[in-house]
Order: structure tokens, then C-alpha cells, then sequence
């Protein structure tokens, strides 16, 4: 993801979305193409190139209340 990041950069993209989807302990039950580390992983790819990455959660698939706080930081601090 880092070269293609970068080339979308060089395109003149400046925004990327990406979304999270869900919490991390809750993730493995909606997906199995892949994992939360993945979603993560490409967030900070797309900021390392100089892209904003714009990123939401699904809220209602049976995370808990905790968690969905939890999921509100998180896509804060990435």
C-alpha cells in the first residue's frame, strides 16, 4: 500500500477513505478478507504519504457499549 499511497499523492489525491469498520476484538466476525491490523496499517500508509486519511466505524453489529467508545478514539487518533 505505501507505493500506491504514494503514487495516488503524486496523482493530487488528498483525501483517502478507509474505514475501520468495527473494534478490534469484534472485527473477525464481520470480515475475513482482513484483519483490523490491516484497516490500521493502510490509515497510517496513507498519512506517512501526505494524504488525509477520512475513516468511520459501522455502529450497531453487536459491539458493546465500551467498545463502541473505544472504536470513537481510534478512529480519532488515526
Amino acid at each position: 500500500m505505501k507505493k500506491k499511497a504514494k503514487r495516488l499523492k503524486e496523482a493530487g489525491v488528498h483525501r483517502y477513505n478507509h474505514n475501520i469498520n468495527t473494534h478490534h476484538d469484534h472485527h473477525a466476525h464481520i470480515t475475513t478478507t482482513h484483519t483490523y491490523d490491516d484497516r490500521v496499517s493502510t490509515i497510517e500508509q496513507v498519512k506517512q504519504s501526505g494524504m488525509s486519511p477520512c475513516s468511520g466505524v459501522i455502529i450497531g453489529m453487536g459491539e458493546t457499549n465500551q467498545q463502541i467508545v473505544e472504536m470513537a478514539f481510534c478512529a480519532q487518533s488515526t
